[in-house]
């Protein structure tokens, strides 16, 4: 079975979604006892930010379609390395759209290993 080089933009583009609806769950999505967000409690000034990065991160293999394998493995590395300093506050909610980016790593890698091997 071959792989398709669509097949890892298409599982970026997926990562991205779950980034953006992890961003967008962390402003309007109560996540305090009285009923407050996260933009609500920290300030918006200091949060949007933060909720600004990940997506930015995950959007790395979509602006760079020259080197869009290279860029995904990067782009993976980058969000794990978020998840893992945020920990169980902010970054709880990225992982599976690091999953994701890590799967589309894999299906690049599968393609261009695939395309290597075509008989010509």
């Amino acid at each position: 079975m071959r792989g398709s080089p669509d097949l890892e933009k298409w599982i970026g583009v997926a990562a991205l979604i779950i980034t953006v609806a992890a961003s967008v769950a962390w402003i309007f999505v109560p996540a305090y006892n009285g009923g407050a967000t996260v933009a609500d409690e920290n300030g918006s000034g200091s949060t949007y930010p933060l909720l600004v990065l990940p997506v930015l991160l995950a959007a790395i293999p979509l602006l760079a379609p020259g080197w869009r394998h290279g860029a995904t493995v990067l782009s993976a590395w980058l969000l794990l390395g978020w998840c893992l300093v945020t920990g169980f506050t902010l970054g709880l909610l990225y992982w599976p759209a690091f999953c994701f980016m890590v799967l589309a790593a894999y299906a690049g890698a599968r393609a261009r290993r695939s395309s290597l091997r075509a008989p010509t």
